[in-house]
């Protein structure tokens, strides 16, 4: 009882006093090799019964075929490296099958393909984007959970000397050291390295940075592997975060490492950032300076609002405490397009393609491209003129009278069309073309047969014009001359 009660006065003693305090965090080895997995194959399916299974020529892993199952292949293709694992109870069969029968077969295709680096960090179960790419690497004070003995285990271990707080298989079963040595020279580590050990850590005390001294040549490892996969940048001023491969795009707030510990850093953050979503978020010592730091990255795409909007809370809430502030830095706008554009693009972008889809249909209906641009011109001619729609075309009616001095184009047409009335066009001149009526001037000369017959009568032809254009007239008198020649027409019509 006594030495109990000395061990929890020493860990109060050291949580108080030591600038940080933690036990490790518990890092899980992601790769799943199973035969059984759906995902582990192309198109998502698992080979059937007396199917064609076909692995790359190089995977560089182990595949670990289920246990107490009976598999029966017509065939199989292995690669020229890696290996199948099978269970006590398991067994594998090959059935008899003829060319024929072959061609009609299913074949399933391995789709991993290794090896599987432990300094990768896409292995390693934290899927928290803010965490740099090194800290996501186990360290002296995280414990290791590989998955349990009933599944497959294939690793590359590392050229550098990493040590980590201790090995679990499972949740339950813990390695101890002599162990863990005997089994890095298993087939689940072949070819590799001895490089892991336990570093005999319980807690931090006074350096909580996770970094060996060797820390430079373990990130060299690190970003051999990462830095291909950096991608386009997608902010304008990107963060240049110690430990990490890329660029980063979000934000980040420092704080003195006197005035505050990182736990208690991180118990602010949790505490603003507990119902926000859209981001990610993680305190840590800053490796090259005196100082805290809460590194922010953005869920999804990245817009710059969200992480600026997290940023300004923070930093409110560690005024409202007292808590200095060394700096606080965004990266400002995005690169690969803005959040209207996103939001707007989709919006018009269908509407359009649904469009373009329509004219490249439309020949298929009959209406040619011509027609079509044409319909076109004369609803934007009418919209920017601010004038009806008329046709192209257009019509002039004219009142072919025999009377008047105006001739008509096209001499001979007019001469064979007057022949086919000798009465009227017998006295006419050859080549003098029909008349129609002046609009401004009304000659009331009779034709050539009414000439005839006034001269019997023994009366001269007078010509009378409505309008004498040499005299000035009044308003009063142009209507009264108006109306007298229209009653005039119309007694004569």
């Amino acid at each position: 009882m006594k030495l109990f009660i000395l061990y929890l006065i020493i860990t109060v003693n050291l949580m108080s006093k030591s600038e940080c305090w933690r036990v490790g965090e518990n890092k899980y080895w992601l790769p799943e090799l199973e035969w059984s997995k759906g995902d582990n194959w192309i198109n998502g399916i698992k080979p059937e019964s007396n199917s064609r299974v076909v692995f790359p020529l190089e995977i560089y892993h182990s595949v670990g075929l289920p246990g107490n199952s009976h598999l029966q292949l017509s065939e199989i293709e292995l690669s020229r490296d890696g290996s199948l694992l099978l269970s006590r109870d398991g067994t594998l069969q090959m059935s008899d099958s003829n060319n024929n029968s072959r061609d009609k077969e299913k074949s399933f295709v391995w789709k991993l393909k290794g090896p599987f680096y432990w300094v990768d960090p896409q292995n390693w179960g934290d899927s928290n984007k803010a965490v740099p790419d090194f800290e996501r690497i186990p360290c002296s004070m995280d414990t290791v959970i590989f998955p349990n003995k009933n599944h497959a285990l294939s690793i590359t271990l590392p050229n550098t000397n990493v040590k980590v707080k201790q090995i679990k298989i499972g949740q339950e079963q813990t390695i101890d050291e002599w162990r863990w040595h005997s089994m890095m020279t298993g087939r689940e580590f072949r070819n590799s390295p001895l490089t892991i050990s336990y570093s005999g850590l319980q807690y931090c005390e006074s350096d909580c940075i996770c970094k060996p001294e060797n820390s430079k040549e373990l990130l060299a490892e690190i970003c051999k592997i990462q830095a291909p996969r950096c991608g386009q940048l997608q902010c304008e001023f990107p963060l240049q975060i110690q430990d990490h491969c890329c660029d980063y795009c979000g934000g980040r707030v420092s704080v003195p490492s006197e005035t505050i510990t990182v736990s208690k850093l991180g118990e602010i953050a949790e505490e603003e950032f507990k119902n926000n979503k859209e981001i990610y978020w993680h305190a840590r010592f800053a490796p090259d300076r005196p100082e805290l730091e809460i590194l922010i990255a953005e869920r999804g795409i990245y817009s710059g609002i969200k992480s600026q909007e997290a940023i300004d809370k923070l930093l409110r809430r560690l005024m409202a405490k007292g808590i200095p502030i060394v700096e606080a830095t965004s990266t400002g706008a995005p690169l690969t397009g803005s959040v209207l554009g996103n939001t707007l693009g989709p919006m018009f972008g269908i509407p359009i393609i649904i469009l373009l889809i329509i004219l490249l249909g439309l020949p298929y209906f009959g209406y040619s491209y011509t027609h079509i641009v044409s319909v076109w011109r004369d609803a934007y001619g009418t919209v920017r003129e601010g004038i009806p729609f008329y046709s192209d075309d257009g019509f002039a009616r004219f009142e072919n009278l025999p009377e008047g001095h105006v001739q008509l184009s096209g001499q001979s047409t007019l001469d064979d069309l007057s022949d086919n009335s000798g009465s009227i066009s017998g006295g006419q001149n050859e080549g003098e073309g029909k008349r129609f009526e002046n609009p401004l001037y009304r000659s009331t000369r009779k034709s050539p047969a009414e000439q005839e017959t006034l001269s019997d009568n023994n009366q001269e032809s007078s010509e009378q014009s409505i309008i004498n254009i040499d005299l000035p007239v009044s308003l009063t008198q142009l209507k009264k001359k108006v109306y007298s020649s229209e009653d005039t027409h119309i007694d004569s019509d």
